[in-house]
């Protein structure tokens, strides 16, 4: 989502209603230590909070993904950490 949009924080709690074994990924902008990045934003903190809620994890957490600083800000949510698995940015090639 766009830095100054909130997060669809009520739309991710419908979809969880709704499915199971549930992948959600995006550009969510959200910074915080949890996940890798030096500081926290209110994104950040609204999604670390929701997270804790429905006890969801980030997969790439400390895999920087962004080139204009050392965050990770484009985050691989999901109800389960997989035994095996790997995340990792791939080279850039221009913006979004």
């Amino acid at each position: 989502s766009p830095p100054t949009d909130q997060l669809p924080l009520t739309s991710m709690s419908t979809l969880l209603k709704h499915s199971k074994n549930i992948i959600i990924v995006g550009d969510l902008n959200a910074k915080h230590p949890g996940w890798g990045c030096p500081q926290v934003n209110n994104k950040g903190r609204d999604l670390a909070n929701w997270l804790n809620g429905h006890k969801l994890n980030v997969i790439n957490a400390g895999i920087k993904t962004s080139l204009r600083s050392d965050t990770t800000i484009d985050l691989i949510i999901s109800d389960e950490i997989p035994e095996t698995s790997e995340s990792q940015s791939l080279p850039y090639t221009r913006s979004d």
